[in-house]
C-alpha cells in the first residue's frame, strides 16, 4: 500500500542519512513504534502494515550492507524499551481482536526489528524473559532453522514436522546474540551466560516473574493451583532463552558458543528434582513448601526444554535406538533417577487435587462452576505434563516400572471399591483418589501386567470386564456424609472423577481395539460380548455428556470415538466386498448403530467450548464414518426402500444425515467445516480404501455409494463461500488433539491434519466445489469402467438439475445479472460444472440437454459466463454432432436472435467448422450428408455485414470455409463454378475472401 511503501522510504532514508550511535530520529521512532498509543490505539492492521514496513526497511539495509547489520543502539533505555513492548502486547491480546494470523506476522516483523538492535546494558533479566514470552504458540524444533554465515550462505537442517519459515527464530536467536554487544557485533556469550544462570535462580525463587504473581518460595504447596501463570510464563521464556542460545552453534555461526541447551538446562532442573521423595509405588517423603516449589519449576523448565526438543531422548533431543536390539535406548541413569523423582512428584499433585478440602473460597454449585474449572484445568495441566515426559522419553526404565506396577494396584483398589456396595466417605474419597492416579499412569504408558488374565482370547474378555467396572462407576456419598454440607467441594470432587474416569477409558478402550486385531479370528460370542460392551459406552457417554468439566469433553469424545471406531471394524470385518450376503435387517442394526455412535458423538462436540478441539472432534468424525465400506452398506440399505430416492428415510442413510447437519453446520460463513467433510467424503465416494486386496473390486463400484447425495453434490457444485472479515475467518490450519500434539483418535491416525486449504483467498481458492469437481473428473469414462447406475441415476441427474437450475430466470426485464451477485456466480459455478460434465452426456440425454443449452444460451449473460456455455456446447456437439447440428442450423437461422446470442453460435460455429473439432462434428457427412451445409451458409451469410465486429468476422471464416464443402457437397467439382450460373453470388463471396488482402489477414 501507499502507507507501507512512504514508512519503507522514510526509513530507509533515516538509516542512509543518519547511522550509528548517532542515530537519533531513528532511536526515536522505535521508541515510539513501541509506546501505547501506537500499539492499543491504532487499528491492528495499521499496526501491522506499519511493524512491517519498518522490518522490511531495516533488513533490506542489512541485507546490502552486511557489515553494518547493527542499525540502533539503545543505550541507557533499555529496560523502558522492553517493558513497553512487553506489556503492550500483552495489553493487545488480551482485547481479543488479534486474530492468530495477524498475531504471527507481528511477532515476526518484531522479532526482525529486534535483530537490527544493539542492547549495550540490560540490569533486568525479566525484560528480555518478557519478549521471549511473547512468543509462547511456537517452538523452534517445530520449524526449519537457517542458520547463515557472514558470506550469506545458508545452512538447512529440517526437524521433525519441519516447515520453510525461519522466521523469528533466527532474528531472534541474533537479537540475543547482540546484547551487550556494542563493539562486536554477533560475537556474544550474553545469551548463553544468562540462559544457565537464569534458570538456576528461577528454580531457586530468586527471579521473581516480570508480570504479577508471586516470588519467591511463598506459595502454599497445599493448593492445587501450584505455579502462578507468570510463573509459568517465565518458565517458558527461559526454556526458549536457553534453546536460542544455543540454536546457532554452527561452524557457520556468529555464535562461538561449545554450551548446548540442554546443558543450560540440567543444572538447574537437578536443583530441583535431585531429592527424592519416593521409592515405591507411593510417595514416602511429603515434599515441604519450599521443596515443592522448587520441584514446580523445576519441573516447568523439563517440560518446556522437552517441548523445544532439546531435553528428549537421551537427555540432549536425540533418539538413539540400538543396532542389535533395534529398541531406543533408555535416558543415562543420572536422567533417569530425575526423571522417576519428577513422575512421582506429579502423582503426589494429581492426589492433591483429589483431596476433599475447603480452601476458603466462596463457590458455585453448577456443575460447571469456578471451583470445577479451577480443579479440572490444575488436573489437566499435570496430566499434560506427564503426557509431554512420556512421549520425550518413552525407552525410560524407571517411568515403565513406577507407573505399570501402580496401575495394577489402582485398578485393584477400585475393584473392591466396585465390590463393596455400601457407599460410604472413605470409599468415595479414595475412588477419586485411585481413578485419579489410573488416568495419570496410563498417560505415561503403564500397561496391564496380564499374568493368569491371559486366555485364549488375548485377554480381551478380561480388559472389557475391567473397563466395565470403571464405566459403571459413579460418585457417591452416603447420606450422612460429612460432606454433605459442602456442596462445592463435593462437586470439585465429582468433576475430577468425572475427567478422570472417561480419560482413563480413553487410555483403556484402544487397548482392546489393538488385541481384537491382533487375534487372527474371533468367535461370534466374543464379538458380540464386545459390542455390547460398546453400546453401554455410547449410552453411559450421553448420558453423561453435561456432568464432566468442560476440560473433560475431549477425553469424553476420545472414549466414545475408540468405541465406534471398533464398532464400525467389526461390521467392516463381518461384511463381504460384494455385500449381496448382507441380510437387511443385518444391515438395519448397523444403521441403527452408526444413528447412536453419530448422536453421541454429535452431543460431545456441541458442548465443546475450544474451536480447536471442536475441529479436531470435527476431523475425527469425518474418518470415523466416511468410509468407502460404511457407504457402500448404506447405499445398499438406502436402495431398498421404496421412499423418495433423495429425500429417502433418515433411519436408513444416518451418514447421510449427519453429511448433512454439517454442511448445514458449515453454511457459507464456515467454510472451514466444509472443507474437512467433502476432502473425506469425496475420497469414500470413489470407493479408495488402503486395503489393496478390494481396491480393484471397488474401482467397479466407483461412484456408486455418492447416488444418495446426488442432490447435494449439485447444490455444493454452486457452492460459494461468503466474504468473510479475517477476524471471523478459522485461523487453525491444523487441528491437534487434547494436548496440542494429535494425540488420540482412531487407531491407526495420527490425530492431526492439515487444514484442505490455505486461508488466503479462500472465497477465490473455492476449495469445497474443488473437491467435488475433483470427483467428478476421477470416474471413468462411460461404456468403461464407469457403472451404470453411477452414470443414470447420478451424473444424468446431476447435469439435468444443473441445466433447469440456470434456465431459471429471475428478472423479467431481459437486463444481466450483476456481477458478483449471487445468481452470477451460481450461474457461471453451473456451467463451470457441467464443463467437467459434458463427458457424460450420452445419447439418453443428449436432446434433453441440447434443448435446455440453447435456451439458456438466448438468455442476456455475460461473456465471462457465455465462455462456459460455448465450451460446454462445443464438447456436447462432438460426442453428438447430429443432435447439435440440426439445432445448431435451427438457431443460426433464427430472426430474433440478440447480439450476444448470435456471437455464441458464431463462436461454436467456428469451432466445429473452422476449428480444431471439425472432424468431430462432420463424422456424420459420410453417412449421408445429414447436416444441412445451405442452411448453415443462409443462417451465416447474413451476418458478414454485422455491425459487431466479432460476429462479423467469424462469419467471414465460416462462409470462406463451407462455400468449397457446400460446392464439393453439391456441385460435385468447384471448377464448375461459373461467374454467370446459379451459383454467382457464393463465387463471388469466396473470391472476395481468398483474394482481398484484409481477409487473408483475418
Amino acid at each position: 500500500s501507499g502507507f507501507t511503501n512512504f514508512v519503507i522510504v522514510y526509513v530507509s532514508a533515516l538509516i542512509e542519512d543518519d547511522t550509528g550511535a548517532n542515530s537519533k530520529r531513528l532511536l526515536e521512532l522505535l521508541h515510539g513504534l513501541v509506546q501505547r498509543d501506537i500499539i492499543v490505539g491504532l487499528r491492528v492492521r495499521t499496526v501491522a502494515q506499519m511493524y512491517h514496513a519498518v522490518a522490511t526497511a531495516l533488513t533490506m539495509t542489512t541485507t546490502t550492507t552486511p557489515s553494518s547489520n547493527l542499525m540502533v543502539i539503545i543505550d541507557g533505555k533499555e529496560e523502558e524499551f522492553l517493558r513497553n513492548i512487553t506489556s503492550n502486547f500483552r495489553t493487545l491480546w488480551n482485547l481479543g481482536s488479534v486474530v492468530k494470523s495477524m498475531r504471527e506476522a507481528l511477532l515476526a516483523d518484531l522479532a526482525k526489528i529486534l535483530s537490527t538492535i544493539a542492547l549495550v546494558q540490560v540490569k533486568q533479566v525479566e525484560s528480555i524473559l518478557g519478549v521471549l514470552g511473547l512468543y509462547e504458540d511456537v517452538s523452534p524444533s517445530s520449524t526449519t532453522i537457517v542458520r547463515r554465515s557472514q558470506d550469506n550462505e545458508e545452512k538447512v537442517e529440517e526437524e521433525d514436522g519441519g516447515s520453510d519459515i525461519e522466521e523469528p527464530y533466527y532474528s531472534l536467536s541474533t537479537w540475543l546474540c547482540n546484547i551487550g554487544n556494542q563493539n562486536q557485533p554477533s560475537n556474544s556469550q550474553w545469551a548463553a551466560k544468562a540462559g544457565a544462570a537464569c534458570a538456576s535462580a528461577f528454580v531457586l525463587g530468586q527471579l521473581s516473574p516480570s508480570a504479577g504473581g508471586s516470588g519467591g518460595d511463598s506459595s502454599d504447596s497445599g493448593d492445587f493451583n501450584g505455579c502462578s501463570e507468570s510463573e509459568v510464563d517465565m518458565g517458558r521464556a527461559i526454556a526458549k532463552l536457553c534453546t536460542l542460545a544455543t540454536s546457532t552453534n554452527a561452524s557457520s555461526s556468529p555464535l562461538k558458543n561449545e554450551s548446548s541447551s540442554s546443558e543450560l538446562l540440567w543444572p538447574a532442573i537437578h536443583r530441583g528434582l535431585s531429592q527424592p521423595i519416593s521409592t515405591t509405588s507411593a510417595p514416602v517423603v511429603t515434599p515441604n513448601p519450599t521443596l515443592s516449589l522448587r520441584m514446580e519449576r523445576a519441573l516447568l523448565l523439563l517440560e518446556y526444554g522437552c517441548k523445544e526438543g532439546v531435553l528428549g531422548g537421551m537427555g540432549n533431543g536425540e533418539l538413539l535406538v540400538d543396532n542389535k536390539t533395534g529398541k531406543m535406548m533408555a535416558p543415562p541413569p543420572n536422567i533417569e533417577v530425575l526423571l522417576k523423582n519428577a513422575v512421582y512428584f506429579l502423582l503426589y499433585q494429581i492426589e492433591l487435587v483429589t483431596i476433599l478440602c475447603d480452601n476458603g473460597g466462596t463457590f458455585m454449585t453448577s456443575y460447571r462452576s469456578s471451583a470445577t474449572n479451577r480443579a479440572s484445568s490444575r488436573f489437566a495441566r499435570l496430566i499434560g505434563q506427564l503426557r509431554t515426559l512420556h512421549g520425550s522419553y518413552p525407552a525410560s526404565t524407571e517411568i515403565a516400572k513406577a507407573v505399570d506396577a501402580l496401575l495394577c494396584e489402582s485398578v485393584d483398589a477400585l475393584k473392591n471399591i466396585s465390590n463393596d456396595n455400601t457407599p460410604s466417605d472413605a470409599n468415595a474419597v479414595n475412588m477419586v483418589k485411585q481413578m485419579t492416579l489410573v488416568y495419570a499412569v496410563l498417560t505415561c504408558g503403564a500397561d496391564y501386567d496380564d499374568g493368569d488374565n491371559v486366555t485364549e482370547d488375548g485377554g480381551i474378555k478380561y480388559h472389557v470386564d475391567t473397563c466395565n467396572i470403571l464405566l459403571m462407576m459413579q460418585f457417591e456419598l452416603p447420606k450422612s456424609s460429612a460432606y454433605s454440607t459442602k456442596k462445592a467441594m463435593v462437586q470439585t470432587a465429582r468433576s475430577v472423577f468425572q475427567y478422570a474416569k472417561w480419560g482413563a477409558l480413553s487410555c483403556l478402550l484402544p487397548k482392546i481395539a489393538t488385541r481384537m486385531n491382533s487375534l487372527h479370528s474371533s468367535s461370534d460370542t466374543m464379538e458380540s460380548f464386545v459390542e455390547s460392551f460398546n453400546s453401554t459406552v455410547f449410552d453411559t457417554a450421553l448420558d453423561a455428556v453435561h456432568a464432566p468439566p468442560a476440560d473433560a469433553l475431549l477425553p469424553l469424545f476420545e472414549c466414545t470415538l475408540s468405541a465406534a471406531g471398533l464398532s464400525t471394524s467389526m461390521s467392516e470385518g463381518s461384511s463381504q466386498l460384494s455385500l449381496a450376503s448382507l441380510q437387511r435387517d443385518k444391515r438395519s442394526k448397523s444403521a441403527v448403530k452408526m444413528h447412536k455412535i453419530l448422536s453421541t458423538l454429535f452431543a460431545v462436540m456441541t458442548e465443546a467450548t475450544s474451536n480447536r478441539y471442536r475441529m479436531y472432534m470435527l476431523q475425527q468424525i469425518c474418518i470415523l464414518i466416511f468410509r468407502p465400506k460404511l457407504l457402500r452398506d448404506e447405499y445398499e440399505e438406502w436402495s431398498e426402500y421404496d421412499s423418495d430416492i433423495d429425500e429417502g428415510d433418515d433411519v436408513c442413510t444416518p451418514i447421510r444425515s449427519a453429511f448433512r447437519d454439517l454442511i448445514n453446520m458449515a453454511g457459507t460463513k464456515k467454510p472451514h467445516i466444509a472443507k474437512f467433510v467433502i476432502s473425506n467424503i469425496s475420497v469414500a465416494w470413489l470407493g479408495m480404501d488402503n486395503d489393496e486386496d478390494d481396491k480393484k473390486e471397488y474401482q467397479a463400484f466407483s461412484g456408486l455409494s455418492a447416488i444418495p447425495y446426488r442432490t447435494d453434490i449439485a447444490d455444493l457444485l454452486l457452492y460459494k463461500e461468503s466474504k468473510i472479515e479475517q477476524s471471523s475467518v478459522h485461523q487453525e490450519l491444523n487441528v491437534a488433539g487434547w494436548d496440542g500434539t494429535g494425540v488420540g483418535g482412531i487407531e491407526g491416525t495420527s490425530g492431526k491434519q492439515d487444514m484442505p486449504s490455505p486461508l488466503d483467498d479462500s472465497n477465490d481458492k473455492s476449495i469445497v466445489r474443488g473437491f467435488i469437481l475433483l470427483f467428478l473428473s476421477k470416474l471413468p469414462n462411460p461404456g468403461e469402467e464407469l457403472h451404470k447406475d453411477v452414470l443414470t441415476r447420478l451424473l444424468h441427474f446431476i447435469i439435468l438439475r444443473l441445466l433447469k437450475r440456470v434456465n431459471i430466470v429471475t428478472n423479467n426485464r431481459g437486463s444481466s445479472v450483476m456481477t458478483g451477485s449471487a445468481e452470477y456466480c451460481e450461474k457461471i459455478r453451473a456451467w463451470q460444472a457441467l464443463c467437467i460434465l459434458s463427458r457424460f452426456v450420452t445419447t439418453e440425454i443428449a436432446s434433453d440437454v441440447c434443448k435446455l443449452t440453447f435456451k439458456s444460451m438466448s438468455q442476456n449473460l455475460h461473456g465471462q459466463i457465455r465462455y462456459f456455455i460455448e465450451i460446454f456446447t462445443i464438447q456436447c456437439a462432438r460426442l453428438h454432432p447430429s443432435i447439435f447440428g440440426d439445432e445448431y442450423v435451427a438457431q443460426v437461422r433464427r430472426r430474433d436472435a440478440s447480439l450476444q446470442h448470435i456471437s455464441s453460435l458464431m463462436i461454436i460455429g467456428g469451432n466445429l467448422i473452422a476449428g480444431r473439432y471439425t472432424v468431430d462434428f462432420f463424422r456424420p457427412l459420410d453417412n449421408g450428408g445429414k447436416l444441412r451445409l445451405n442452411e448453415i451458409l443462409a443462417g451465416v451469410l447474413p451476418w458478414l455485414s454485422s455491425t459487431q465486429g466479432f460476429s462479423r468476422a467469424i462469419a467471414q471464416l465460416l462462409v470462406h470455409k463451407l462455400i468449397p464443402w457446400w460446392l464439393i457437397l453439391v456441385i460435385i467439382n468447384i471448377t464448375k463454378l461459373q461467374a454467370g450460373g446459379n451459383n454467382w453470388f457464393l463465387s463471388f463471396i469466396f473470391d472476395l475472401l481468398e483474394d482481398q488482402s484484409e481477409m487473408k489477414r483475418l
